[in-house]
């Protein structure tokens, strides 16, 4: 059998015990606020990216209004100028009346399909963005569920130290 332990070895036990808490205290602390760093790091740059995103499509919608709103102009003026021409224009006339009015036709097709281009391209835009903040979520979700992680190791450890020390006590009761 084992000689009892002594007093000094009680004390240095206990020291050493000390000495491991506070270390995984420290341990812990320093895990946890590098965590909350890089939490908040990866928010501001969600954020930012976010901002930057909106204030771009916000400008993108601003073009896109002005430049609907000059078309609009344009063929309402040229509507206009069609309107003239054909009280202005005899029966002889009418072909060629009837040409012109094809072909503006044909001009407002196409710009019919480049606003639906640039209403796809923002459609492309909202969905990244959407994305973007799908993407936050999740690293959201799982830094939370890192931290309970590391909360319950913390717990874990608490019942450790809680443990050696009920045994120190019982061992300084017995020397």
């Amino acid at each position: 059998m084992s000689e009892p332990a002594t007093k000094d070895d009680i004390l240095r036990l206990e020291k050493a015990t000390r000495d491991d808490i506070l270390r995984l205290e420290k341990a812990t602390k320093d895990d946890i606020l590098r965590l909350e760093k890089a939490t908040r790091d990866d928010i501001l740059r969600l954020e930012k990216a976010t901002r930057d995103d909106i204030l771009r499509l916000d400008d993108t919608v601003l073009r896109l209004e002005k430049s609907t709103k000059d078309d609009i102009l344009r063929l309402e003026n040229s509507i206009k100028d069609l309107e003239t021409s054909m009280k202005d224009l005899t029966r002889q006339n009418t072909e060629r009346v009837i040409a012109l009015l094809q072909d503006n036709l044909e001009r407002l097709d196409s710009r019919q399909d480049s606003f639906l281009a640039r209403f796809d391209n923002q459609s492309d835009r909202l969905d990244r963005q959407a994305g973007l903040l799908q993407t936050g979520r999740v690293w959201t979700v799982r830094t939370d569920s890192r931290i309970d992680k590391v909360e319950s190791a913390l717990e874990e450890k608490d019942r450790q130290i809680d443990a050696i020390s009920e045994r120190v006590r019982r061992l300084e009761e017995r020397g």
